[in-house]
C-alpha cells in the first residue's frame, strides 16, 4: 500500500494540531513511558510477543516464574514446556496455563498476572508529517500512532493562498488489521464526546490510513447555537445526533424547536427538512434521527435576546468604579453615576466623556457644530479644524457633564447603550493644543501662560504649521478669536494651529517671483541710467 505525503516543504509541522476541534495533541519525537488509561481488561486484552507474565504456584512445589511471550507466540514454563498464548485474551491464556501447570506442580493454586505490556510496530501513512513505522505500547489507541508520526499534515490552502490549513481528514481514518478487518477511526468525535469506540486500541501489524481532506461537497455543515459550529468531514453512518456531538453540543440559548436540515436535491437546488432534535436527543438512533448525506447543513437558531445583559463601565473619579447593568431605552447617565456612588470632589467634568464602543464616529464639541447640516459653506479655518479633529477622533457621545451635574440640567442627560464607557478623569486643568504641533494633545494649564507657551510645551510648531492663522477656541463660549499674547487662556480652551494650504504656498512663490522680477527691472533701470551718464 502506498501513500502520498503532500507537497514538499509541508512536512516541517511541529505538532498535531486539532485546535479547530477544540483539542491539540503535542508531537512526540521519541517513545516515552505510557501510563495506562485504566486497568487491563483481561477479557479484551490480547496477548502477543513481548508481553511478560508472572506465574506463582502454591502447593507441594511452590514456585514463581517470569515468562515472556516469544516471537512464535508461546511461553516456556519449566518442567511443562511451551504453551501457545499469542492471539488469546489474557483470561483465556490464564486458563490454559493453569490447566497445564496444576498437575506437574501438584499445585493447590496457580495465579497468572500480566506484569509488563509489550511494544510492537504499526504503520502510519497518508496525511501525516512523518509516514512510516511507529513503535507503540499495547493498550495505546490510534491517536498515539498519530503522535508518533509527528501529527497531521498542514499545508497551503491553495496555489494562491499560502495560509496553512489542516490537510488530513481526522474523521475518516481507517485501521487495516492484520486479519483483514478494517476499523473506522473518528478522532473528532472522540475529542468531542470521549467515545472510546471512535479511537480504538492498536494491534500488532496495524496499518493506519490517514486520508487527505475531501471536497467541500462531501462534507457536512453545523451552524448556529452550537459549542463549536463549522464544516466537518462526512463519515458513513452520520446522523443528526452525530452532528450535534460534532458541533460540541447545543447551547442553552438554542431555539431547538426551529432546527432545520438543508439537503441538496441536485447540484444547485436544496430542500428544507424538519429536524426534531428534542426527540433525537432523548432517543439517539431512533426513527427521527435522520441519516445524514454528504452536503447536508444543520441549522439551529439562537433564542433572541436570551439572557442578554446590557451593561456599561464607569472609570475614574466615582466612589465605586466598575461595570453596571442597564435597561436599554431606560437607564440614563445620571442614574449610573448615582449607582456608582456619585462623583468624587476632584472629578473633572469638563474632560469627562461617554465613549460609545460600537460606533466609529467621534464627538467633539466644536467638530459637532462643524458637521451639522448648514446652508452656507464652512470657511477655510473651520474646514481645517474639522480635518484635524477627525484625525484624532474618538467614539465620543455629546454630553455636557458640567450642565448635567453642576447645574442639574436634566435636559443634558442621555440614555446609555450596551458597551458604553463612562470616563471621569481627575481634575487636572488643561489646554488642548490641536493641529500642526509636534505632539498634539492636552497640556497642563498654568495661570499666566500664553498661547506660545502651550505650543512650546506641545513640542513646538510642526514644519507645515501656519503661524499666521493660529486661533483660540474658548471652552466656555465656543467663540473663536485670533491668537494673541494679550488674551488670557483658561483651562478648557483650545489652541488650533492650521496647516499651510497649497494656495498659500503658491501665493508665497508668486510674491517671491514678482519681487525678483521687480528687482531685475530696477537693476536694469540703474544700469541704463549709469550708461546715459557715461
Amino acid at each position: 500500500m502506498s501513500y502520498s505525503i503532500g507537497a514538499p516543504g509541508a512536512l516541517n509541522v511541529p505538532s498535531i494540531s486539532l485546535s479547530k476541534y477544540g483539542e491539540q495533541f503535542p508531537a512526540r519525537d521519541q517513545r516515552e513511558a505510557v501510563a495506562l488509561e485504566t486497568a487491563i481488561d483481561a477479557d479484551s486484552y490480547i496477548l502477543g510477543p513481548g508481553d511478560e507474565l508472572t506465574l506463582v504456584v502454591w502447593g507441594d512445589l511452590e514456585a514463581s516464574f517470569e515468562v515472556q511471550v516469544n516471537p512464535d507466540g508461546t511461553v516456556v514454563i519449566p518442567t511443562v514446556g511451551s504453551i501457545k498464548v499469542a492471539g488469546l485474551s489474557l483470561t483465556a491464556a490464564t486458563d490454559s496455563i493453569i490447566d497445564v501447570v496444576r498437575e506437574p506442580y501438584r499445585a493447590d493454586e496457580v495465579t497468572v498476572a500480566l506484569t509488563k505490556v509489550r511494544t510492537f510496530l504499526v504503520s502510519v501513512g497518508g496525511a501525516v508529517n512523518m509516514p512510516g513505522t511507529i513503535e507503540v505500547h499495547a493498550g495505546e489507541r490510534t491517536d498515539a500512532a498519530i503522535k508518533g508520526a509527528q501529527g497531521f499534515l498542514y499545508g497551503p490552502q491553495s496555489e494562491y493562498d499560502t495560509t496553512s490549513i489542516l490537510q488530513a481528514a481526522p474523521r475518516l481514518i481507517r485501521i487495516h488489521r492484520a486479519d483483514g478487518e478494517i476499523d473506522p477511526v473518528d478522532l473528532v468525535l472522540f475529542l468531542r464526546t470521549g467515545m472510546k469506540e471512535a479511537n480504538p486500541y492498536l494491534q500488532d501489524g496495524d496499518v493506519i490510513e490517514v486520508p487527505f481532506q475531501v471536497l467541500l461537497g462531501s462534507r457536512i455543515g453545523i451552524f448556529g447555537a452550537f459549542g463549536m459550529p463549522g464544516i466537518y468531514d462526512y463519515a458513513d453512518g452520520d446522523r443528526l445526533s452525530t452532528a450535534v456531538q460534532l458541533g460540541g453540543g447545543l447551547s442553552s440559548a438554542c431555539d431547538i424547536s426551529r432546527a432545520t436540515l438543508a439537503r441538496f436535491t441536485d447540484d444547485s437546488t436544496w430542500t428544507e427538512l424538519s429536524a426534531d432534535l428534542e426527540s433525537i436527543l432523548k432517543s439517539p438512533g431512533g426513527a427521527n434521527d435522520l441519516a445524514l448525506l454528504p452536503g447536508d447543513r444543520l441549522f439551529v437558531p439562537w433564542k433572541p435576546n436570551w439572557r442578554l445583559l446590557h451593561q456599561v463601565h464607569v472609570e475614574g473619579q466615582v466612589t465605586y468604579p466598575g461595570s453596571y447593568p442597564i435597561v436599554l431605552g431606560q437607564t440614563t447617565l445620571s442614574e449610573i453615576i448615582l449607582k456608582a456612588g456619585g462623583l468624587l470632589p476632584d472629578a473633572s467634568l469638563d474632560r469627562s466623556r461617554v465613549i460609545r464602543t460600537f460606533t466609529s464616529k467621534q464627538w467633539d464639541h466644536e467638530l459637532s457644530r462643524l458637521t451639522l447640516p448648514i446652508s452656507q459653506e464652512l470657511d477655510p479655518m473651520e474646514k481645517e479644524y474639522r480635518k484635524f479633529s477627525l484625525r484624532h477622533a474618538e467614539n465620543l457621545v455629546v454630553v455636557d457633564f458640567e450642565a448635567l451635574f453642576s447645574v442639574q440640567d436634566l435636559s443634558h442627560d442621555i440614555l446609555l447603550v450596551d458597551g458604553d464607557v463612562i470616563r471621569i478623569p481627575q481634575r487636572t486643568p488643561s489646554v488642548r493644543v490641536l493641529g500642526q504641533v509636534m505632539y498634539p494633545g492636552y497640556v497642563c494649564w498654568e495661570a499666566g501662560l500664553r498661547y506660545r507657551d502651550y505650543i512650546s510645551r506641545a513640542g513646538g510648531f510642526a514644519t507645515r504649521a501656519d503661524r499666521c492663522r493660529i486661533r483660540m477656541i474658548h471652552g466656555q463660549s465656543d467663540s473663536w478669536t485670533k491668537a494673541s499674547n494679550g488674551i488670557e487662556i483658561h483651562a478648557g480652551d483650545t489652541i488650533f494651529i492650521p496647516e499651510k494650504t497649497l494656495h498659500e504656498k503658491q501665493t508665497t512663490w508668486r510674491y517671491i517671483i514678482e519681487a525678483a522680477a521687480l528687482l531685475t527691472q530696477v537693476a536694469t533701470l540703474v544700469l541704463v541710467l549709469q550708461n546715459l551718464k557715461n
